[in-house]
């Protein structure tokens, strides 16, 4: 199937005035209670100035976590398809976790000095299995595409030993998997071809200097067109 590029590689509009505002949660299992926490009362603060239904997808143009960071990122920013707005609030992490740690992040008994190392060359800590049973059951089908506003959630594959960053910033066929991690299979270059040839077709711009995007010079003067 046929590969269309993007419309645009720029950077959306900030939501509120001229800064681009962004929010990032840190990684650390269990310890991703803390920032559900702190979270809730940002939300509970925006809430009394804005109503209710304020959101913290509303107030931030970027969203971004590691680890269990990028949990709590997706359950900010993932959409209810009946309103097309948020699906958690803030104030929902916490007891989501409450809950569901033990099973998330379960802890085997061993010598804890050891136990890291032993790990290591295991593989993960974690299976990971409750984790995606429960986020399939929370998030269904949803997609990077549909979130609520752009969301960057750095991994890394410990199988591949290579760094992988999902986010909802560009099209997957110019930022995520495919240009993130250098695998050379013949499906990933064979991707990575058409991701320069796309390139090639988009118009050529410039970066304004003065708003940190990238400008059309001109429409139709695409980056394989011979210029002057």
């Amino acid at each position: 199937m046929e590969k269309t590029a993007p419309s645009s590689l720029q950077i959306q509009p900030p939501t509120y005035g001229k800064y681009i505002t962004i929010l990032t949660i840190d990684g650390g299992g269990i310890r991703g209670i803390i920032p559900a926490v702190i979270l809730e009362f940002l939300e509970s603060k925006l809430q009394e100035l804005d109503g209710e239904d304020a959101r913290l997808a509303d107030y931030f143009d970027a969203i971004g976590g590691t680890s269990t960071g990028g949990l709590v990122t997706a359950m900010l920013t993932a959409p209810n398809e009946s309103t097309n707005r948020p699906l958690f609030a803030a104030k929902d992490i916490k007891p989501f976790y409450l809950e569901h740690c033990p099973k998330i992040f379960p802890q085997h008994r061993g010598v804890p000095q050891f136990e890291s190392v032993s790990h290591l060359l295991r593989g993960p800590k974690y299976d990971g299995k409750y984790l995606h049973w429960i986020l399939r059951e929370k998030l269904g089908e949803t997609r990077l595409g549909k979130t609520l506003t752009n969301v960057v959630i750095p991994t890394f594959d410990i199988k591949l030993l290579q760094p992988t960053i999902f986010s909802s910033y560009e099209d997957d066929t110019l930022k995520g998997t495919t240009a993130s991690v250098d695998v050379p299979t013949k499906e990933n270059l064979d991707n990575l071809v058409v991701i320069g040839q796309l390139l090639l077709k988009k118009d050529e711009s410039r970066l304004n200097c003065e708003t940190c995007q990238l400008e059309t010079i001109e429409k139709g003067r695409t980056n394989e067109i011979d210029h002057p």
